[in-house]
């Protein structure tokens, strides 16, 4: 589990969930925090970890859609024992795909128990494929990273080890550099590329995750088109 080539917070996660150390009504029943253990969705069972991340009809099929299927051989009881078994049958890749699985779901769990947000499930799939693309190097083998923030790309392209604040984020970024061919750090002041700052800007007022691939939002679209006419003006 600690070998997966995944983000430490989704390594920690795994680790929380394996030992069932997450807040799960039916352990907060048992220390008298709440009275209702039933899942709070189906109301059906108790909500406890392997109803949640194994048996909930929800899980199973945004599992099938990611082709990754639970093992028809395994009888295990015990749940740490069980995911143990499913992880060592599991393909290094169908290991961090159920990995990142499991800490999305926990994330949609708490959405709809907090929240009352639902998602349906091609809309976490598409999220964790995503995500799976993103910490693979997205397919490219040459990538250049513009931002916004000078002191930040300083420390990113600085051959010192960084001691700030941020050393933890610079190390994890820095860590992805070996999955590219060649990889750059550029920085690019926030009047240069208003487009991209307005694509932000449009995500923030979105409840939920967005993925633009070949459409963006009406408003971005006008700041393209004015920094379209603005080059054809100057050249």
């Amino acid at each position: 589990m600690w070998a997966l080539n995944v983000p430490s917070k989704i390594r920690i996660h795994m680790w929380r969930v394996t030992n069932e150390f997450v807040p799960m009504l039916y352990n907060l029943r048992a220390r008298k925090l709440v009275v209702n253990a039933l899942c709070p969705v189906c109301q059906a069972k108790k909500k406890i970890v392997s109803h949640l991340f194994r048996d909930y009809t929800f899980t199973q099929q945004v599992l099938r859609e990611l082709g990754v299927t639970h093992s028809t051989t395994n009888r295990e009881s015990n749940w740490k024992k069980w995911l143990a078994l499913e992880f060592k049958n599991y393909s290094n890749e169908a290991c961090k795909t159920r990995a990142i699985s499991i800490w999305a779901l926990w994330y949609n769990h708490n959405r709809i128990y907090h929240e009352k947000i639902r998602q349906r499930a091609h809309e976490i799939v598409g999220c964790i494929s995503a995500y799976c693309s993103e910490i693979t190097g997205n397919g490219f083998s040459r990538y250049m990273c513009w931002g916004q923030r000078a002191n930040v790309i300083r420390r990113l392209n600085s051959a010192e080890e960084d001691r700030s604040c941020i050393s933890s984020v610079i190390q994890e970024i820095n860590g992805r550099a070996p999955k590219f061919r060649r990889l750059w750090f550029r920085f690019m002041p926030r009047e240069a590329n208003k487009a991209v700052h307005g694509m932000t800007l449009e995500r923030w007022r979105c409840d939920n995750p967005q993925y633009w691939i070949k459409e963006v939002q009406h408003v971005v679209e006008e700041l393209v088109n004015c920094d379209r006419s603005g080059e054809d003006d100057d050249g």
